[in-house]
């Protein structure tokens, strides 16, 4: 009996472990994708010649990325550190992507500095979760 319970403990761990492994997959498919629109962003702004309508498309598409991998993560289970990791900079990514969307909208030439400087640093946030995601998931 108690080997039964043991068999059926590891099976579950083993499938757990496996649907975190292709869900971390498509966490990093989705980071390195909103890192691309969150550099496309950043050369789009360092024209003299921006257009608006453009840079606040991408960074539509940059928070849906976020958002789809905040979601991924937030069901996993937090006892793996890396996924810990994973899911504290999906929520800061998904908050960053929230306020310099609404910042994009409604930017200005003086903001573009300021919206150049954000879409680098989020896309440095979303390598640095693409890169933890496809270490854990193989």
């Amino acid at each position: 009996m108690k080997l039964n319970q043991v068999m059926l403990t590891l099976s579950l761990t083993l499938a757990l472990a496996v649907g975190a492994q292709a869900n971390m997959g498509t966490v990093a498919e989705k980071a390195r994708a909103a890192k691309q629109h969150a550099a496309e962003i950043e050369m789009m702004l360092k024209s003299k010649q921006v257009d608006t309508a453009k840079v606040a498309e991408k960074a539509g598409l940059l928070h849906e990325h976020a958002v789809e991998i905040h979601n991924t993560v937030s069901a996993m289970d937090r006892a793996n550190a890396d996924i810990a990791k994973v899911q504290d900079a999906a929520q800061i990514l998904k908050v960053l992507t929230e306020s310099k969307l609404n910042l994009a909208k409604n930017a200005t030439a003086k903001d573009r500095d300021a919206l150049r400087a954000s879409a680098k640093n989020l896309a440095v946030r979303a390598e640095q979760i693409a890169k933890t995601a496809s270490k854990i998931g193989g």
